[in-house]
């Protein structure tokens, strides 16, 4: 055990948190989602039903870096990257919320995907002034010049930043993707399916599909859920790909080595 009650430190959990199941068992979403280093190695953490992101500094306590845009609290952190800079991407989305998008206690009437830095929270982009474009999944370029975004749970868009951190000219990437994702040394991107059957597709930098993986359908009962959620580069050498899905933690080698965003 690492960390307790990450993604919620409140007493009610009965309004928190979206429900989704694992295999055939409900479940609340009440843990964290998102994790990232920022450039001193401290962990940036994306609490779902909490409503924030925080840093959890050396001492083992935390710092909320954000909870709310324009005096109106997030929906429910869900992923996050860090730029070597210290500057944090993350977005939000409904499923902080036990009633999700219909929930009462919904004070943000979009989901988008933000911008900390300086202490200060900006918009750059989402489902406000264009439906369909759900945020979830988000993660940087191995050089830092462009930002990925899943849009929509179908779709990932690429956007260019500028030297203030903010982001422009956003345009579709490839039809694919739906949560986490990460890039290799080389600028591949890969983006996982979300839901059943687990899937991972390798997008090279030009856009094009260059490969995908299946993950392994235990068969017997009870029936596990094997998705495809998030995705992080890890061993000594960045070669190990380590993918959550949903009952399971899957681990492949790879001869390219991957990235681990906020590192200098």
């Amino acid at each position: 055990m690492f960390l307790e009650r990450s993604g919620f430190t409140g007493t009610d959990n009965s309004r928190v948190g979206a429900q989704t199941v694992a295999g055939r068992v409900a479940i609340l979403l009440i843990g964290s989602n998102g994790l990232a280093l920022d450039p001193q190695g401290r962990l940036i953490v994306t609490a779902m039903a909490d409503r924030t992101v925080y840093r959890l500094e050396k001492d083992g306590t935390r710092t909320v870096l954000a909870d709310r845009y324009e005096g109106k609290r997030f929906n429910g952190p869900n992923d996050i990257v860090v730029k070597s800079n210290g500057s944090v991407y993350f977005t939000d989305s409904v499923w902080g919320l036990r009633g999700a998008a219909n929930d009462p206690a919904r004070e943000l009437p979009f989901s988008g995907f933000f911008l900390i830095k300086d202490g200060k929270v900006t918009l750059l982009g989402g489902d406000k002034d264009a439906p369909g474009m759900f945020p979830n999944g988000i993660t940087l370029s191995p050089d830092e010049k462009y930002l990925y975004v899943t849009a929509g749970g179908r779709r990932t868009m690429r956007y260019e930043i500028l030297p203030d951190d903010t982001v422009t000219g956003g345009r579709m990437f490839v039809e694919d993707g739906s949560d986490g994702m990460r890039v290799d040394t080389r600028g591949n991107l890969y983006t996982t399916s979300g839901g059943t059957p687990g899937r991972i597709q390798i997008t090279s930098p030009e856009g094009k599909p260059i490969g995908r993986l299946h993950l392994p359908q235990p068969a017997g009962e009870p029936r596990p859920r094997v998705c495809a959620t998030n995705v992080a580069f890890g061993d000594a050498d960045n070669r190990g790909l380590y993918i959550t899905s949903c009952t399971h933690l899957f681990k492949i080698r790879f001869k390219i080595p991957g990235i681990r965003p906020g590192q200098k």
